[in-house]
């Protein structure tokens, strides 16, 4: 099904980034993973060349720019192209704090994760589909209440467990061809 796609995937080396890395590699596809420890992306990359033997492991901070532009370009320079971007990094660490523990270095860091990272992916990812004028993009924040209000949901106001929400860029990504 994806045999001859090129996919990066954040956050690949464990959670639903592995999962979604280890679908799209049995499906055919050559999976980037990028993660900031190596250990756990050998690891990963071992379990994707059973399906897809070209799939390659990049050490990167996705909250560093020249880390995520040269992610990108190893792909490109590496596969010729960049077909899917799955940009799904997370940090699990903060999410033991209480708000009224939760330090500002963290709260910084936590949002440099989530959503910085997200942003500088899509930019230097569209760069590249924008040339190839294809791509897709898609992003699952694993994030929520308990992590920007510590595990009391009462803080928040939720009754239930509000452990993820989808994020989507709200900017046009090609405005020549978008449509009203």
């Amino acid at each position: 099904m994806f045999e001859e796609k090129v996919g990066i995937i954040t956050g690949g080396t464990s959670g639903i980034g592995l999962a979604t890395a280890e679908l799209l590699a049995k499906e055919g596809m050559d999976v980037v993973i990028a993660s900031r420890n190596s250990e756990k992306g050998e690891e990963a990359l071992s379990i994707l060349r059973k399906w897809s033997p070209r799939s390659i492991f990049i050490k990167t901070d996705v909250t560093n720019s020249q880390d995520v532009k040269n992610l990108v370009s190893q792909t490109y320079s590496t596969f010729g192209k960049i077909d899917v971007g799955f940009n799904n990094a997370a940090n699990t660490e903060a999410s033991s704090s209480a708000t009224h523990e939760f330090k500002e270095e963290d709260f910084d860091h936590l949002i440099n994760v989530t959503l910085k990272s997200v942003w500088l992916c899509m930019k230097y990812q569209l760069q590249v589909m924008t040339k190839q004028n294809s791509g897709v993009i898609g992003e699952y924040v694993v994030n929520g209440c308990h992590f920007m209000f510590g595990r009391d949901r009462r803080v928040c106001g939720w009754k239930k467990r509000c452990d993820r929400f989808n994020e989507i860029s709200c900017s046009r990504i090609w405005p020549s061809t978008y449509k009203n």
